[in-house]
């Protein structure tokens, strides 16, 4: 038995044998750079639609994005000018899109960084197809669940697995937050990275997987597999009473009622969702409409979208968030500028307030797609009441038009914001004095509140939730809006965190939304607080001034038990 530890990645655990992938050279290969990008664009689209139907459309956006590179003339043309100076083809990818990254990498913006990623993705591709090589696994025989430990695996190569069979995976190289690592939490597999003793992993060698330790283990002895079995059977029960949770309202030990909702990106999240336990969705990102095609979807045509939804929900809430372009999502066909740090530059409610067409159509295509239904509509990245304000003008000048033209318009439609800045964060008393209701983007807050850049190794700084900043940032606006009767909710990942769940009922929070994997595991996880012992616990929390005490207070340190 041997034991090495990475990085740990997506959570969970897994014993299963190892497959170690190696590139199989020699296949057909295209001749020209145009053929390979042809190639490399169909294969990107069906991984696309794989994605959208197994994983859902967060990940499938990931394909979008590849699809859009290599279709991206400024990307390919500097590849063509080296192979015209006769730099043989597959060196000039090599040079030229390196070159590109090694650019990106540099850069303070996490966006940026993630663009390099990109980048090395789509070159890694159009090598493969140009050198007729591909990434080959040699599967056990059965359908038995393997683990599969490679130098580095692309989204492409991970979501060309089976599904079926994939139990995790552990790589030499790659962050915790690259998009591998978030196909593999969409997917539920437990995953390490950064483990440098990567070829001391034979093929076929039973392998125990600790995606939330980072530990791997290759030919565990019996006294380890006792542990992973104890694991395993513990896991099943959980499993098991996620199951056995009762289709009805959420309530917390001692009876606190508790809203629970779900994020979607679109209709299609919805299929085959169950919503009697649920109170509806808390966030539907709009954005998705917008970023996987050529040019802005019109009115007509986002009306369609959003009724889907509304019809999907048959009367459950509906909390839509509007245009959220910017930071890391980019639309090539608004032609914006670019930016040295686009997360601190024009997103979100900025950038509708500049291109109010936008906000305008959307406004319209939600109020005719709601045919009188009630709904709740939220403005991202607002800092300032006054951006609050316009918005609301905008969006009651549209409602009194269509009024006018005899079109059915609720008069209950909720205007709320998200609260994500330090700025919102702070002026939250004078927001709740004109919203209806607040939802806190905890990813975001959490990289403003540090200011330090997600997934930045060189800050020093770690992105989390339980910094006691961002501890007393949350509980700030939690208690701020509802001391102002403000309905406040969280959608964000800190949501969706068990330990960190109970510590935002006891600030008093009521109402959460989070991905549609984590619904049950959220409604276990406030079905077993006591909201009066959360309360006694955050008052000792707020106290801590050390990130590590507050984890421990938590138990969310790693440690077993």
């Amino acid at each position: 038995m041997k034991q090495y530890r990475g990085l740990p990645a997506s959570g969970g655990t897994a014993l299963a044998a190892a497959v170690v992938a190696r590139m199989a050279q020699g296949g057909p290969h295209p001749e020209t750079l145009e053929e390979a990008a042809e190639q490399c664009r169909a294969q990107v689209r069906a991984l696309h639609d794989k994605a959208l139907a197994e994983v859902g459309a967060e990940s499938a956006e990931i394909f979008s994005a590849y699809e859009a590179l290599l279709s991206d003339p400024y990307l390919l043309e500097p590849i063509r000018e080296l192979h015209g100076q006769g730099v043989p083809l597959s060196q000039a990818v090599e040079q030229s899109l390196e070159q590109q990254a090694a650019v990106f990498l540099r850069a303070k913006s996490p966006y940026l960084r993630e663009r390099a990623e990109d980048l090395r993705s789509i070159k890694q591709m159009l090598l493969r197809r140009l050198g007729g090589s591909a990434l080959e696994l040699t599967m056990p025989r059965g359908d038995g669940p393997v683990i599969v430990a490679a130098e580095s695996l692309s989204p492409a190569d991970t979501m060309a697995l089976d599904k079926k069979r994939l139990a995790g995976f552990v790589t030499r190289t790659g962050g915790t937050t690259s998009h591998v690592v978030i196909l593999a939490k969409n997917l539920g597999i437990p995953a390490v990275t950064g483990l440098a003793e990567l070829e001391e992993i034979p093929d076929g060698a039973p392998l125990l997987l600790d995606g939330d330790t980072g530990l791997v283990t290759v030919e565990p002895d019996e006294t380890v597999l006792a542990w992973a079995e104890e694991r395993r059977r513990e896991q099943e029960a959980f499993e098991a009473a996620l199951r056995e949770l009762p289709p009805e309202e959420t309530l917390t030990r001692d009876g606190r009622r508790v809203h629970v909702s779900v994020n979607v990106g679109g209709a299609q999240d919805l299929e085959g969702l169950e919503l009697a336990a649920l109170d509806g969705v808390g966030l539907y990102r709009t954005e998705f409409l917008f970023v996987e095609r050529a040019r802005a979807p019109g009115v007509r045509e986002q009306e369609e979208e959003y009724a889907k939804v509304f019809d999907a929900l048959e009367g459950k809430e509906l909390v839509v968030r509007t245009l959220d372009i910017g930071g890391d999502k980019e639309v090539p066909y608004l032609a914006l500028p670019k930016e040295d740090n686009p997360f601190l530059g024009c997103r979100g409610i900025r950038l509708c307030l500049r291109r109010e067409e936008l906000m305008r159509e959307q406004f319209e295509a939600l109020m005719r797609a709601s045919r009188g239904r009630d709904f709740s509509v939220m403005f991202p990245m607002v800092n300032t009441v006054k951006e609050f304000l316009h918005a609301r003008c905008v969006w009651e000048e549209i409602r009194d038009g269509l009024s006018a033209q005899g079109i059915s318009v609720s008069g209950n439609i909720k205007l709320g914001v998200m609260v994500e800045t330090p700025a919102a964060m702070i002026c939250a008393d004078a927001l709740a004095g004109h919203v209806d209701f607040a939802s806190i983007g905890t990813n975001d807050l959490t990289q403003y509140i540090l200011a330090a850049d997600r997934g930045n190794p060189d800050t020093g700084v770690e992105q989390s939730v339980y910094a006691p900043a961002v501890v007393r940032a949350v509980c700030h606006i939690i208690r701020t809006f509802a001391a102002g009767g403000v309905k406040v909710s969280v959608c964000g990942e800190a949501g969706s965190d068990p330990r960190f769940l109970p510590l935002m009922l006891g600030m008093g929070l009521r109402h959460v939304s989070v991905s549609r994997s984590m619904v049950d595991r959220v409604r276990y996880a406030t079905a077993h607080t006591n909201c009066a012992e959360a309360e006694r616990l955050l008052e000792r929390v707020l106290g801590m001034e050390d990130e590590a005490d507050i984890r421990r207070a938590l138990g969310a340190d790693g440690r077993e038990g």
